[in-house]
């Protein structure tokens, strides 16, 4: 049914105040305007909202049942709104992060929880993904900003990119299978006679170590762990090789594994 839904707010005002008169002044249009609309409405409807008399006005039971619905309706746009001015001043509204794991886990969260401290109000929303996949996030409006490794293929020249923080690469192995080796540098065609266990290959270390490889004709067939959890499992128990994340990691397994460089 098309019905102006203008029309619905008139009815709403004259509903809670039971009045021609104080709709008109909340709405500020005339009462005749206030009256036109709700015959209007009425008459789209077939069906009569209100029973007027020369002393007061009350709904039907029509009436009751639509202002039922129009209310919570009403709330919802008046919280809506709110919500959206408050998020121009931070003093409320939503903020939705795009972050990998790793990020997430070992960089983002005291800068999450500071952030919480100064702007209670604001909910933060934090959606993982891969950092190629937290730009497809970024691409098709799911989330505000994303914070992600680079190089990453997927971020182009129409975005703004902010620089925050570097850290180094080494590959990292179980001490008690490998410990020989530790500060060891290997050639890349070494390293390739060791397990490497490296995340989906729709990430950015995949990407770029693949690379990397085949710019020293080499090729890299590393096992796959779709999961952070399953990463760090298959490395502990000597299962295999992986390249490695920023630092605080490191200081997290450093008494378990041994690193190596590359020539």
């Amino acid at each position: 049914m098309d019905i102006n839904y203008e029309l619905y707010k008139v009815f709403y005002y004259v509903a809670i105040s039971l009045s021609f008169s104080e709709a008109s002044k909340k709405l500020y249009i005339s009462q005749s305007a206030v009256s036109q609309s709700i015959k209007v409405l009425e008459k789209k409807l077939n069906q009569p909202l209100f029973i007027r008399s020369t002393k007061k006005v009350q709904l039907t039971p029509e009436g009751e049942t639509l202002l039922r619905h129009v209310e919570p309706a009403m709330n919802l746009i008046r919280r809506g709104e709110a919500q959206i001015l408050e998020a121009n001043t931070l003093g409320g509204g939503q903020l939705r992060i795009g972050a990998s794991d790793t990020i997430c886990r070992y960089f983002l969260v005291p800068y999450l929880s500071r952030f919480h401290k100064e702007y209670p109000n604001i909910h933060i929303k934090v959606t993982n993904q891969t950092s190629i996949g937290c730009v497809d996030l970024l691409e098709n409006g799911s989330v505000d900003l994303i914070f992600t490794n680079y190089p990453n293929s997927r971020l182009g020249n129409g975005k703004q990119v902010q620089h925050i923080k570097d850290f180094q690469d080494c590959f990292i192995a179980s001490r008690k299978y490998y410990g020989e080796l530790e500060h060891q540098p290997l050639s890349f065609k070494e390293l390739l006679n060791y397990p490497i266990l490296m995340l989906d290959r729709n990430s950015t270390t995949s990407e770029f170590l693949h690379t990397l490889f085949q710019q020293h004709q080499l090729d890299l067939v590393p096992g796959r762990y779709r999961s952070w959890h399953c990463f760090c499992s298959g490395l502990l128990p000597g299962k295999g090789w992986r390249r490695s994340v920023p630092d605080p990691l490191k200081s997290n397994i450093a008494d378990q594994t041994a690193c190596t460089g590359l020539q």
